[in-house]
C-alpha cells in the first residue's frame, strides 16, 4: 500500500504512481491511498489492476478522524504486507494510524531538504520511532532531517529518486511543434523552468537574472511550467521589470518531455530541493542544465551541467549566459552524457528495485 498526500501536479507525486506501476507490472498486488484534492488530480497510474482509494480528507478534523478510521480498516482487509507512505501530512496519517492498526512494516518517505517549519519537524521527532524505517530522496537531505531533529541517525536513509528514461527522452518532432506553438523563431534560444509557483522554486531569482540576460541577448525567450499561490505575484513582477514580451506562463504542462525537447537551456532556480526531479528529467531529454545548489540537485548534475549559488541573482545569469554560450557540438556532448548519467544513477527500475530490496 502506497499512501500519498495527493495526486497533484508535483515531482513527489509523479514518483509514488511510477512506483505503483512498476510494482503492479512485477506482479504485485498495489494499491494506491490518497488523502485529499481528488479534483486537482494530475497524475493517476496506468495500470488497472491498481486500487486506488480516496480517503476524502479535508480541513475538518472530523474528516481526518474518518479517513484514519477507512484506512485502518483498509490495512486490515487487504492484508496489507508493507506500508510506504510519501510526504509529510500521508507519513503523520501513517504513524497515527499504526498505533491503532497492527502494520506488518510501516516506511515513511521524505522528499525534500525542506517539508516545512518547526511544528512539522517537532511532529516528525514526536512520531520518529513509529516507522520501520524514514527514507530521504538524497543523503543531503537526510543530513538536514538529522540536524534539524527530525529523526535520528540510523533512522532514516536516502533512496534516490528515478525517472522514466523510456517516457523522457528527446524527440525532434515534438521539439518542432512545441516551438511553433509558442511562436519561436530558428534563432530564438528557449529557456525553460518547470515547478509549484512557491517561495521555495525561487522563480523570482530567476526572473531577474533572465533581465540581465536580455541586456546583452534579445533572443532568447522564457517559458515556466507550473501553477501555484505566487503566480500573481510573479507576473506582476514580469511587468514591473519590462519582459513580458519574452517571457510565458503555461500552466501546468501535460506534454513535459516534449517540453524539455523544446527548451535549449533548462533552469532549476530552487532555494531548496531533495533531489530535483525535473533537472533529472531535463537531462534525460539530452538539455543543457543550469541549476542551483539545492539540496541533492548537485548529486543529480554531476559535471554534465552548470551549477550556480542559490539566491544569488548574478551568478544564475552567469551560469545562463554560460550555456547559451556554448555552441551545437558542446550543448550535445553536454546533453549526451546528461542523459548518460540518469540511466546509469537515476532511472525508474533502479529507484524501484533500491525499494523492493529494502522491503
Amino acid at each position: 500500500m502506497l499512501v500519498v498526500t495527493g495526486l497533484t501536479a508535483g515531482g513527489a507525486e509523479r514518483v509514488v504512481v511510477n512506483l505503483a506501476d512498476y510494482f503492479a507490472i512485477k506482479g504485485h498486488a498495489v494499491t494506491l491511498v490518497f488523502m485529499t484534492d481528488k479534483e486537482k488530480i494530475f497524475f493517476l497510474p496506468k495500470n488497472e489492476k491498481i486500487d486506488i482509494v480516496d480517503l476524502d480528507i479535508t480541513k475538518n478534523p472530523v474528516s481526518f478522524l474518518l479517513g484514519l478510521r477507512k484506512l485502518a480498516r483498509l490495512i486490515k482487509e487487504k492484508k496489507v504486507d508493507i506500508v510506504h507512505s510519501h510526504m509529510f501530512h500521508a507519513n503523520i496519517l501513517a504513524c497515527v494510524a499504526r498505533i491503532f492498526t497492527p502494520m506488518n512494516r510501516l516506511i515513511c518517505s521524505s522528499h525534500n531538504t525542506n517539508e516545512g517549519g518547526a511544528l512539522r519537524m517537532l511532529m516528525y521527532r514526536l512520531t520518529d520511532s513509529i516507522p520501520d524505517l524514514r527514507t530521504n530522496v538524497s543523503q543531503e537531505a537526510v543530513d538536514i532531517f538529522i540536524e534539524k531533529k527530525a529523526t535520528k541517525k540510523g533512522n532514516m536513509i536516502p533512496i534516490i529518486n528515478g525517472i522514466d528514461t523510456d517516457y523522457f527522452k528527446f524527440c525532434q518532432t515534438a521539439r518542432n511543434r512545441v516551438r511553433k506553438d509558442l511562436k519561436l523563431a530558428d534563432e530564438n534560444k528557449l529557456i525553460v523552468a518547470a515547478g509549484r509557483l512557491t517561495e521555495a522554486k525561487g522563480f523570482s531569482i530567476l526572473l531577474h537574472a533572465f533581465k540581465a540576460i536580455l541586456a546583452i541577448n534579445k533572443n532568447v525567450r522564457l517559458a515556466i511550467a507550473g501553477i501555484g499561490p505566487l503566480e500573481n505575484e510573479l507576473k506582476s513582477l514580469v511587468m514591473e521589470l519590462q519582459i513580458e514580451e519574452h517571457v510565458s506562463f503555461l500552466g501546468v504542462y501535460n506534454e513535459m518531455p516534449a517540453l524539455m525537447s523544446a527548451t535549449d537551456i533548462f533552469v532549476l532556480s530552487s532555494l531548496w530541493e531533495g533531489f530535483g526531479l525535473v533537472v533529472a528529467e531535463a537531462m534525460a531529454c539530452e538539455r543543457v542544465v543550469v541549476a542551483t545548489d539545492s539540496g541533492g540537485v548537485k548529486e543529480v548534475l554531476g559535471d554534465c551541467g552548470f551549477l550556480v549559488s542559490q539566491s544569488e541573482t548574478d551568478l544564475l545569469a552567469t551560469g545562463i549566459e554560460q550555456a547559451l554560450n556554448l555552441d551545437e557540438a558542446e550543448k550535445s556532448e553536454l546533453g549526451k552524457r546528461a542523459r548518460s548519467r540518469i540511466i546509469s544513477n537515476f532511472s525508474l527500475e533502479k529507484n524501484a528495485e533500491a525499494y523492493f530490496n529494502l522491503y
